[in-house]
């Protein structure tokens, strides 16, 4: 089974978060020019301990250390980074299914906020 591929996107002017099926393209670019405008989050495929979908973009909470981190697309893959630091949350490329040895695991972090609607939460890690 493959990860479900969503989108959402945060409208700046009027200060909502837009669900993925509600989004409409009114210009004519290549999807890569669409989906790398800052304000377009991809659904990394994994939940956090509350069963919420972790989104890029998404500040996430990992109570066993009490460390904040970002949901950042790096290097080809979603990582959870504190600033310092990038952690994998890598899909198992056989069924598309999240690996189990992600550390910190997807499932243990908690989505405390994102960098749109709490950005003082994304100032505290730089």
């Amino acid at each position: 089974m493959m990860r479900e591929i969503k989108f959402r996107m945060w409208d700046d002017e009027e200060k909502t978060m837009i669900d993925g099926d509600s989004l409409a393209f009114e210009e004519y670019l290549p999807i890569k020019d669409l989906l790398s405008q800052d304000s377009i989050m991809q659904f990394t495929g994994l939940h956090d301990k509350n069963g919420k979908e972790i989104y890029e973009g998404d500040i996430c909470n990992c109570p066993e250390t009490g460390v904040d981190g970002t949901i950042v697309f790096h290097n080809g893959r979603f990582t959870w980074t504190d600033g310092a630091c990038h952690w994998d949350m890598v899909l198992n490329s056989k069924d598309g299914q999240p690996r189990d040895s992600v550390i910190p695991e997807a499932d243990d972090l908690v989505i405390i906020g994102n960098i749109h609607e709490t950005p003082s939460a994304k100032e505290s890690q730089e």
